[in-house]
């Protein structure tokens, strides 16, 4: 893929802000250093060659049909349209957009509570296990089963059959690579489950209790993918279009994403991305961060959606028509109150609680407890309220001061549009759970 005019990205620079959002920033501003030029064309190619008679920059009302299905068709081509309470697909797999929210514990709380499933993530979730079988296993797809902590059972004993992750990392650009050059949705075979750290085998007729009767499509073995990059970056994970492979499968029908994406107010998410840029070496005040020309302090998710990715491009309320329109269509955008609801909706669609709940009966079976000495599931991922302990007290929060009150009145004037969206997402999460 051609930087088509784009920033080159350089993943290596950690003292960039872009840098600081898991990537996600950075492959939004060019995807060099993923070589997918023969597996997707971007947004960016489209854009140019289908209409040249549209002013990106100042679009009309008239434009956003036409924007709309360039992005759904390009960025959004492997993701399914949903609607309510709907079936899922075949060969349909739950993707977890991050793009640079802070999610990484409860993904990893997913994997502790729920051993059934198979997730394909990075970062810290799996930490550095999934690096050391990354090194182990280079040109092999592996999936990988932790041991699960019986916790209160004696505070020290653990046991095997524990949560399932695959060794390979969808939270760097060069693992997205390495992710579609080993098919990794087009399996040919059952994927073998090993232990972590001793990597002996697992006997066991099945590798999920949500597995179904074909273990060669991508469904039945990979539950659930994580990663900040845009659906167009790990779009060669779906595509066989140019494949000449004779040994791959589809199953009844190709790999689609059911896309997912969690959207914090503004000003919260803007915090988070402030302290990923800290966290990856950069020196910023946070009035300098947000007075910065990056992309992620101005309209960061309105662009995204509607392609204004670059930097100094303008961003319009005819881009936020097509944000609306993308996430009314193709991403079950769930606001930071509704985090709950989602991992239940996953929990409930995919089977994934009636089969974390039956591994739970294996466990007590296997290791002679008692009912209530293993806790898997939905109550395991959000613990019901202790009876025993008083409610907490939340004290109310200090006076703003004239510097905060400056700094709230930057991020409303510079991110207005994402503050809209954020007020749609929440109508249609209402809308849903009515």
């Amino acid at each position: 893929m051609t930087n088509n005019g784009r920033a080159p990205s350089d993943y290596s620079n950690t003292n960039t802000i872009e840098s600081a959002v898991a990537a996600a920033a950075t492959a939004a501003y060019g995807t060099s250093q993923i070589n997918m030029s023969k597996q997707t064309r971007s947004f960016f190619d489209l854009k140019t060659k289908t209409d040249n008679r549209i002013d990106t920059n100042n679009p009309t009302i008239a434009d956003v049909p036409h924007l709309t299905e360039q992005i759904l068709s390009t960025t959004f081509q492997h993701a399914l349209e949903y609607t309510k309470n709907d079936t899922p697909y075949d060969n349909e797999i739950p993707l977890f957009w991050t793009f640079g929210t802070t999610m990484d514990h409860m993904c990893k709380r997913l994997m502790q509570c729920f051993p059934n499933i198979v997730q394909v993530s990075g970062g810290t979730i799996a930490g550095s296990t999934l690096e050391e079988a990354i090194r182990k296993f280079p040109m092999d797809v592996k999936l990988l089963q932790q041991k699960i902590s019986l916790g209160e059972y004696d505070g020290t004993a653990s046991m095997d059959d524990g949560g399932k992750y695959v060794n390979v990392d969808l939270f760097t650009p060069q693992g997205v690579q390495r992710a579609a050059d080993l098919r990794l949705l087009f399996p040919s075979r059952q994927y073998p489950l090993i232990r972590e750290h001793d990597y002996s085998p697992v006997v066991t007729s099945s590798i999920s209790d949500t597995t179904t009767t074909n273990t060669n499509t991508a469904s039945s073995q990979i539950n659930l993918l994580v990663s900040p990059f845009p659906p167009e970056t790990v779009n060669g994970l779906f595509s066989t279009a140019t494949t000449t492979a004779t040994n791959i499968n589809v199953g009844s029908s190709p790999p689609k994403a059911k896309v997912h994406a969690i959207m914090l107010p503004t000003s919260h998410s803007i915090r988070n991305y402030h302290s990923m840029h800290l966290s990856k070496g950069g020196t910023s005040t946070f009035l300098e961060f947000i007075t910065s020309p990056s992309i992620l302090v101005n309209n960061y998710v309105t662009r995204i959606l509607s392609g204004q990715w670059e930097a100094g491009s303008q961003v319009t309320e005819i881009h936020l028509e097509v944000a609306k329109n993308i996430i009314s269509r193709k991403i079950h955008m769930w606001p930071n109150r509704g985090v709950q609801d989602m991992f239940s909706v996953w929990a409930n669609t995919y089977g994934w609680e009636e089969g974390a709940l039956k591994h739970r009966e294996q466990l007590l079976q296997q290791m002679q407890l008692s009912n209530n000495e293993l806790v898997l599931g939905m109550e395991c991922l959000f613990p019901p309220p202790d009876p025993n302990l008083p409610p907490p007290v939340h004290a109310p929060p200090p006076a703003p001061s004239e510097l905060d009150i400056e700094i709230n009145r930057i991020i409303s004037e510079r991110n207005a549009l994402d503050d809209k969206l954020f007020l749609y997402v929440i109508q249609l999460y209402d809308s849903w759970m009515a």
